[in-house]
C-alpha cells in the first residue's frame, strides 16, 4: 500500500471518531460467500442507515463481525435474524502479516 493511500484511510477513519461509540441492534447471521458454502461466519449488519455511512465509496460492502472461519471444506450457515446489543468503539487500523497484526498509528 502507498503511504498517500494510508494517509487517506487513516484520516477517513479519524473522521469517523465522531460516531462512536456506536450502538447496534440489527444483525443477521450469515456465511462468505454464501452462506449455502460459507468458509468465514459472519455477523452482518443490518441497521440502513449504519450500512450507507460505512460504506467504503463505491465498493460493495457488507458491514460484518466476524464470527469464525473454516479451516477445512465450508458449513451451511441458517440466515437468521440475531437479537443482540453493541457497542462499537472508534474504529483502529490494522496491517496483516503472516498471521500477525499489528496497529496503524500516523
Amino acid at each position: 500500500m502507498q503511504e498517500r493511500d494510508l494517509q487517506a484511510l487513516v484520516a477517513r477513519a479519524k473522521a469517523l471518531e465522531d460516531h462512536f461509540p456506536l450502538e447496534i441492534s440489527q444483525f443477521s447471521l450469515s456465511g462468505f460467500p454464501r452462506p449455502e458454502r460459507a468458509r468465514v461466519v459472519v455477523l452482518i449488519i443490518d441497521a440502513r442507515g449504519v450500512r450507507d455511512w460505512l460504506r467504503p465509496g463505491d465498493r460493495l460492502f457488507r458491514p460484518h463481525i466476524t464470527l469464525g472461519r473454516v479451516r477445512k471444506g465450508h458449513v451451511t450457515v441458517p440466515h437468521r435474524a440475531v437479537k443482540l446489543q453493541i457497542s462499537l468503539q472508534p474504529p483502529a487500523l490494522y496491517e496483516s502479516r503472516g498471521g500477525t497484526y499489528r496497529q496503524i498509528t500516523v
